[in-house]
């Protein structure tokens, strides 16, 4: 399956204003800022251009679907006379072009159709980009929640880096497909959690927002489908039974919480009643620590994953204990409530305020 070019209302605005960056003569003044956002008058953002002597107020509409035959919504968008109303879409066909330019609306879309239009000040701008769209199935591709596995190692490796330099190379680091990094941008960028920087890197602008938000969708027993056990040997048996086996592991929840807190010389706040695992070998650990399923009181959790492994999330050493990466702790304890979301909460402070501490 091919990739695809999937885009969200912070996407659209951040190429749009590139692309005004290489309009207008060169050698002259050519000034764009992004002055006001979600307005109340229902306009996604304003953007203030100054080129080639004249001055511009452009109040941007963003639909995030290709426009076909032109929406009722879109036929009512414009802008007061001083501002001059421009619709940004993904893909514009040439019918709802034709019907934008009769209402006065301009329009852009990253193919490279544009029309900007004014009368006082004068302006007028055409060129034309594609008259196909390019991507036909990304109205039921685009990404609706960072529920999935493949979701939380995009997140995982972004909030650990802080930032990435393309989608392509999030996308090889974490170990996901190019597709599912790139709608998982989108989305990111769609609810305002990536810093706009335009064509530049992919950057974080508040880790524990971030956190935050992908635990509302993501979950250590859910998202990995994660079972209950009971083992007669007792947690810490079981666990030093994992160690010895070399089965891949990584230990999550509170109890990894504890183990760097511990590296940090420090005493974790609240003590692990249940030990939280991730196994690419769930029938492995099962016999090795001598698991028995066990739905209602099993105080030891086993998630399936296949994020192990060369150019995958993998784990991170603690001492002689491997453990999920603290970011991902943070998300397994956010995405439940009470005494677990609490410490995930301080657990994601203490990451954003040391980024390269005992953490990193």
């Amino acid at each position: 399956m091919r990739n695809t070019t999937l885009y969200g209302t912070d996407d659209l605005i951040d190429r749009f204003m590139s692309a005004l960056r290489d309009l207008g003569p060169r050698d002259s003044l050519n000034e764009i800022a992004l002055a006001k956002a979600k307005r109340k008058d229902g306009a996604d953002a304003t953007v203030r251009w100054r080129v080639a002597g004249g001055s511009f107020s452009l109040a941007l509409d963003v639909t995030v679907s290709p426009i076909g035959p032109l929406a009722a919504s879109i036929k009512g968008a414009r802008a007061s006379d001083s501002e001059v109303s421009v619709v940004l879409s993904p893909f514009i066909s040439r019918t709802a072009q034709t019907q934008l330019e009769s209402q006065g609306l301009s329009y852009w879309d990253p193919t490279g159709n544009l029309l900007l239009q004014s009368q006082s000040p004068f302006m007028w701008i055409r060129q034309e980009g594609s008259a196909k769209d390019p991507n036909p199935e990304s109205k039921n591709t685009a990404l609706q929640s960072l529920k999935g596995r493949s979701a939380s190692e995009v997140v995982v490796k972004l909030l650990s880096n802080g930032r990435a330099a393309t989608v392509r190379d999030l996308a090889r680091e974490s170990g996901v497909g190019l597709g599912t990094a790139s709608r998982v941008i989108s989305l990111l960028r769609n609810e305002d959690l990536l810093e706009p920087t335009g064509d530049g890197p992919i950057v974080v602008n508040d880790p524990v927002r971030l956190a935050r938000r992908w635990a509302e969708d993501y979950s250590f027993e859910k998202t990995f489908k994660a079972k209950r056990y009971f083992s007669i040997l007792g947690s810490s048996v079981a666990l030093e039974r994992i160690r010895e086996s070399n089965a891949n592991y990584a230990v999550t929840g509170l109890a990894a919480q504890a183990l760097w807190y511990e590296a940090d010389t420090r005493i974790a706040p609240l003590p692990a009643s249940d030990l939280w695992l991730y196994t690419d070998d769930v029938a492995r650990i099962e016999k090795v620590a001598d698991l028995v399923p066990d739905n209602a009181n099993g105080t030891i959790v086993v998630a399936q994953t296949e994020f192990f492994g060369a150019g995958r999330e993998n784990y991170r050493p603690v001492g002689n204990t491997r453990t999920a990466w603290p970011w991902r702790v943070v998300g397994d304890l956010l995405s439940l409530s009470g005494r677990y979301s609490a410490a995930g909460s301080d657990f994601a402070e203490e990451l954003a305020s040391r980024p390269t501490g005992p953490y990193a």
